[in-house]
C-alpha cells in the first residue's frame, strides 16, 4: 500500500535521461480518505526526461491520499529508465526502479505492487540462404569489407519495432582464411552503399567466423537502438578474406525476438 498523508508528500516519475521520440504516458488512480468522506481522483501525465514529475500530488491536510494503480506505458522508440520515488517535503525515497523497453507497460495495483507488461512479439525468421542444391559461396572473399557474395541480392526490409534481440545462424560449408567472417548490419532506409550499413547488435557486431566448417550462432543479441523500429533493412557483408578464398555456407537465417 502506497499512502501519501502529509500535505508535503509527492509520488513521483523520472526518467534515467532524454528520450529519442516520445515521452513515457503516466495515468494513476487514487482515492482520497477523511474522517468523514471519501473522494476518488486520477492523475494523468507525461514524464518530463530527467525531471521530476508528480504523478500523486499531495493530498490536502488532513487526508490520507492511498493510491491504487499506476500505469507508466513506454511510447517511446527506445528503451527508457524508469524510476518511482515518494518526496517526503524534499527527501526523495526510491520505490521502485526498472527499465522498460519500447511498449512495455510498468504497472502497480494496489495489494498487487508493481509489474512489467512485455509487448510480445513472435520471434521473426528470415531464411538468408536455404538451396539444398547449392552453397552460397562468397568467390576470392575480399580483406576490405563488401557485401556478401559482391551482391545487394540479399538485402531486405523487415519491421523490427518492438523487438530487442537479433540471432545469425549458418551451417558453414566451406571456410575462409582466419580471419574471415560473414556479418549482419543494418541501415534506415533501402541503399546499395555497403559503407552505409552499420552495427546491428547494440555493443557489438552480429557476425560469424569463415574460419572453420560447423554450425555457427551468435544467440541472442540485443539490437542496437536505432534498429528497433520498422522499416530496417539489413544487408550481409563478407570482410577479412585474402582474395582468394571462397567460403560458401549452406542454411542461414536471421532471427529477430
Amino acid at each position: 500500500m502506497i499512502i501519501l498523508s502529509n500535505t508535503t508528500d509527492n509520488l513521483q516519475i523520472v526518467l534515467g535521461g532524454t528520450i529519442t521520440t516520445n515521452q513515457l504516458n503516466v495515468v494513476t488512480s487514487w482515492r482520497d480518505i477523511t474522517t468523514t468522506d471519501y473522494t476518488a481522483g486520477r492523475t494523468v501525465v507525461n514524464t518530463n526526461n530527467g525531471t521530476d514529475v508528480n504523478i500523486v500530488p499531495a493530498p490536502a491536510a488532513s487526508t490520507q491520499r492511498v493510491v491504487d494503480f499506476i500505469s507508466v506505458y513506454n511510447a517511446d522508440t527506445a528503451d527508457a529508465t524508469v524510476t518511482i520515488k515518494f518526496d517526503a517535503n524534499g527527501t526523495e525515497y526510491v520505490i521502485y526502479k526498472t527499465v522498460l523497453g519500447v511498449g512495455d507497460t510498468l504497472r502497480f495495483i494496489e495489494g498487487a505492487g508493481f509489474s512489467t507488461e512485455r509487448t510480445f512479439q513472435p520471434v521473426k525468421s528470415i531464411v538468408v540462404h536455404a538451396d539444398a542444391g547449392a552453397n552460397f559461396v562468397m568467390t576470392n572473399a575480399t580483406l576490405a569489407e563488401r557485401f556478401a557474395g559482391n551482391s545487394t541480392r540479399m538485402i531486405f526490409g523487415v519491421d523490427l519495432l518492438g523487438y530487442t534481440q537479433v540471432r545469425l545462424e549458418s551451417n558453414k560449408q566451406v571456410i575462409g582464411t582466419a580471419g574471415s567472417l560473414f556479418r549482419a548490419k543494418y541501415f534506415t532506409s533501402f541503399n546499395t552503399t555497403v559503407t552505409n550499413y552499420i552495427q546491428l547488435g547494440l555493443s557489438a557486431q552480429v557476425e560469424l567466423s569463415l574460419a572453420a566448417t560447423g554450425y555457427g550462432d551468435t544467440g541472442w543479441v540485443n539490437l542496437a537502438t536505432a534498429a528497433r523500429a520498422n522499416s530496417i533493412y539489413i544487408a550481409f557483408t563478407e570482410l577479412g578474406g585474402d582474395g582468394v578464398a571462397d567460403p560458401a555456407l549452406g542454411f542461414t537465417e536471421i532471427s529477430f525476438r
